[in-house]
C-alpha cells in the first residue's frame, strides 16, 4: 500500500471498466449485486444502466437488452435475503 498522506483533492470515484473477454451478464450480475448490497431498490439499479452518465452499466445495458436487464435485475434480488 502507498504511504502517501491523504490530500483533499485526491479523486474518489470509481471508475468501471468493462472487460471485452468476460460474458457481459456476468458483469451485468456483479453490478446489480453490488449495488443490492449497497441497498438500492430494484428501480435505483435499472435507473443505473439506463443512464448514460453510469458508462460502464449502460454499455452493459446496450449489450445485453432491457428486457434481460430487468429479468437479471429480479433473480439477483431472488438470490439475496437481506436483512
Amino acid at each position: 500500500m502507498a504511504e502517501k498522506k491523504f490530500e483533499d483533492d485526491d479523486p474518489m470515484l470509481l471508475n468501471a471498466v468493462i472487460m471485452e473477454d468476460v460474458n457481459p451478464e456476468i458483469q451485468v450480475k456483479i453490478v446489480i449485486e453490488e449495488f443490492i448490497i449497497s441497498g438500492f431498490s430494484k428501480d435505483e439499479i435499472f435507473s443505473l444502466f439506463t443512464n448514460p452518465f453510469y458508462r460502464g452499466a449502460n454499455l452493459l445495458y446496450k449489450k445485453v437488452g432491457k428486457e434481460r436487464v430487468e429479468e437479471m435485475i429480479k433473480e439477483c434480488f431472488g438470490n439475496w435475503k437481506l436483512v
